[in-house]
């Protein structure tokens, strides 16, 4: 609560940006799911199935990593951090699936690992604003969420059109590995609790 209004926007940047490369995993595999059915000859409703596994990840994933990020000993970055680097890397089986159920469960995973932009998000944003101002903050990174889902089929259609199917989540491994970076570098803690610890 006394970091500048600057620190505080440029944190909640950060957070936006954070779930804005995770979020956004759901819908670009939308792009290719023609290209999936083609590969791996499977019927649309199966294809689908890498869209409804990802999400089911996210479901799944709060159970473990939300209760995680509340522990002072821990805090919120090790979680983010260490989380995305695993989404990056295992955005490459997932590219280079060699059957049908490997993409699901790669899918599967990755939605899972990739929960804590979801479930804590929120944390952060409510770490940072006063209860006056947090609905404010909230918003804002209501949208980012927002668009992830929204801007997904558009970002990966250009690419899947182009390449195929596993263009697309090249682009997503990408774009998360960009955010990874700038977490790294430059997110600082918010958890009140892990900072005073």
């Amino acid at each position: 609560h006394r970091w500048s209004n600057l620190k505080i926007f440029f944190v909640t940047f950060d957070i936006c940006l954070l779930t804005f490369s995770v979020y956004i995993g759901s819908a670009i595999y939308s792009a290719g799911i023609q290209d999936v059915m083609a590969v791996f000859g499977v019927s649309q409703v199966a294809a689908t199935l890498g869209i409804t596994l990802f999400v089911a990840g996210y479901a799944v994933g709060p159970m473990v990593w939300a209760p995680m990020s509340e522990i002072p000993q821990i805090g919120r970055n090790p979680v983010y951090i260490l989380t995305l680097a695993v989404f990056v890397v295992l955005q490459v089986p997932t590219v280079l699936a060699v059957n049908f159920g490997m993409l699901l469960a790669f899918r599967f995973l990755t939605g899972f690992i990739g929960s804590p932009a979801l479930a804590t998000g929120g944390a952060s944003i409510g770490d940072m604003y006063t209860p006056a101002k947090r609905t404010y903050g909230l918003a804002v990174w209501g949208i980012g969420a927002v668009c992830g889902p929204t801007l997904g089929p558009l970002v990966g259609g250009f690419a899947v059109q182009a390449r195929g199917w596993n263009w697309a989540i090249w682009e997503l491994m990408w774009l998360s590995g960009f955010c990874l970076a700038v977490l790294v570098f430059l997110l600082p803690e918010t958890s009140t609790a892990n900072i005073l610890y």
